[in-house]
C-alpha cells in the first residue's frame, strides 16, 4: 500500500497512508491521521486537536469496481483498488477498509441509485457524475444485496452492501406488484439522502413451497432472486396481504403489501391460483402452496384452503397454519352443453366458469353430491371436480 499525496487548504502537500491512516508531511514528519467527513473531504487530523482540510478532491469508481480518488479536475491522485478494500454499509454510508490487514476505515457519502440492467450508481456528495458499480441483486432473507467483484483480478473475492430499508408498492392500485426498496444515506441531515431502488425486468411470484415472495431478473450471468420473508395472509374478498416483519439485524423495516386479484379455481385444486390485474402490463399469476377443502353446506359448496403462511427464520418467525374460506353458495348448473360452476366470495361478489376438466358424478339420493339444474342426464350429482371431492 502506497501512501498518496494530497494538498490542503493551507498549501502544503501531504503523504497519507491508506494501511493505517497516518499522515506525514512532504519533509516525512508525523502530522496526524486522517478520516473523510460527510461532504466527503480528506480531513487531517493534527494531535493538537486542529485540522486540515484538503483541497476539493473526487471519488468514483472506474469500470473495474475499484474505488478512486481524484483532484478536482479529474486527475487520479490514487486507486485503492489494488490494495484490496472491503466494503459495507453502515446505515446505507459506504464504510472503506483499505485493505484486509488494515484495522481502521474511513466513510463515503453517496446518493444511490439503480440502473436499468440492475447495476448500482453512486454520486459521490462533491463529486460530478455517477459511478457505475458492475453487479447483481441477489439475497434469500428480504434485504436489498448488491454484488460485486474487482474485474482486473483473476480471482476476485466477492464484496456485498447490504442496504437498510424498507419494501414498499410504487403504485398499489394499478401494478400492486412493483416493488422497490426505499431507504436513506445518514448523512447527519434529516431527509438524509434517499433512494428508491425498483428491479427492472423482474419477475414477482410466491414460492408454493414456502409461501415467502420473491423477486426475480436474469442478466447474461443467470439468474437472480431476492425472497421476501414474510407473513402471508389470504382474504376471498380482497386478495393477499404479505407482512415483513422487522429485521433489526438486517436493517429491514416492518411493511405490509396488499396484493388486490382475483383468485381462480379453472384451472384445478392443486394449489391456490390468484390473478393480478397490472395496468401498464399483462395479468400476473402467483400460487399459493396449501390444500383445498370442500363441503356441503346448507346452501350449496362451500370451499376453503389451508395455508402455512410463510418462514421468516430471520425475524424468528417460523410457520404458521391458517385456513381460509373462498367460496360459498357453490352450485352447479347445465348451459350450452357445458357444466357451469357458480359461486360467491366472502363479501357476496359472484363468479362462474365452465368446468373443462374432470368431473366425478354420483347417484341422486345415493352419493353425497350436488345437481345440475337444467341437467339433461337425470338422477345424477356432482361429487368432485379437477382434484377437489366431498
Amino acid at each position: 500500500m502506497k501512501p498518496f499525496q494530497i494538498t490542503a487548504l493551507d498549501a502544503n502537500t501531504y503523504n497519507l497512508n491508506d494501511a493505517d491512516g497516518s499522515v506525514t508531511s512532504s519533509a516525512g514528519v508525523n502530522v496526524g491521521s486522517w478520516t473523510t467527513d460527510t461532504g466527503n473531504n480528506i480531513i487531517i487530523n493534527k494531535p493538537d486537536g486542529t485540522n486540515l482540510t484538503s483541497a476539493n478532491v473526487q471519488w468514483s469508481f472506474n469500470a473495474n469496481n475499484q474505488l478512486c480518488l481524484a483532484d478536482s479536475n479529474g486527475n487520479l491522485i490514487a486507486n485503492l483498488g489494488p490494495d484490496g478494500p472491503l466494503y459495507e454499509l453502515a446505515q446505507n454510508v459506504l464504510v472503506v477498509t483499505p485493505g484486509d490487514s488494515v484495522a481502521w476505515s474511513f466513510s463515503l457519502y453517496c446518493q444511490w441509485t439503480l440502473d436499468a440492467n440492475n447495476n448500482l450508481g453512486a454520486q459521490f456528495t462533491g463529486t460530478p457524475g455517477v459511478s457505475q458499480i458492475t453487479g447483481y441483486v441477489q439475497n434469500s432473507s428480504t434485504q436489498f444485496v448488491f454484488w460485486f467483484i474487482d474485474s482486473s483480478l483473476t480471482t476476485p473475492s466477492q464484496q456485498m452492501l447490504g442496504f437498510s430499508g424498507k419494501w414498499t408498492q410504487v403504485d398499489p392500485t394499478n401494478d400492486p406488484l412493483k416493488l422497490a426498496f426505499q431507504g436513506k444515506v445518514a448523512d447527519g441531515s434529516a431527509a438524509g439522502l434517499p433512494f428508491s431502488f425498483v428491479l427492472s425486468n423482474s419477475t414477482a411470484a410466491i414460492n408454493p413451497a414456502t409461501n415467502n415472495l420473491e423477486l426475480s431478473y436474469s442478466d447474461a450471468n443467470g439468474i437472480h432472486k431476492v425472497v421476501l420473508q414474510g407473513s402471508l395472509a389470504i382474504s376471498s374478498a380482497v386478495g393477499i396481504t404479505f407482512s415483513i416483519a422487522d429485521q433489526v439485524e438486517d436493517g429491514v423495516e416492518k411493511s405490509d403489501l396488499a396484493i388486490a386479484g382475483t383468485f381462480d379455481f379453472s384451472s384445478g385444486f392443486a394449489n391456490l391460483k390468484l390473478n393480478v390485474t397490472r395496468v401498464a402490463g399483462p395479468t400476473t399469476s402467483l400460487t399459493i402452496g396449501g390444500s383445498f377443502q370442500a363441503q356441503i353446506a346448507a346452501v350449496g359448496l362451500a370451499i376453503s384452503f389451508s395455508y402455512q403462511s410463510g418462514q421468516c427464520p430471520t425475524c424468528g418467525s417460523g410457520t404458521v397454519s391458517n385456513t381460509s374460506t373462498l367460496a360459498v353458495n357453490g352450485t352447479f348448473s347445465w348451459s350450452n352443453g357445458k357444466i357451469l360452476f357458480s359461486y360467491t366470495d366472502t363479501a357476496g361478489k359472484g363468479y362462474s366458469f365452465a368446468i373443462s376438466g374432470e368431473v366425478h358424478f354420483g347417484k341422486f339420493g345415493v352419493d353425497a353430491g350436488l345437481q345440475i339444474s337444467n341437467d339433461p342426464i337425470a338422477g345424477r350429482v356432482v361429487t368432485g371436480m379437477l382434484g377437489l371431492s366431498w
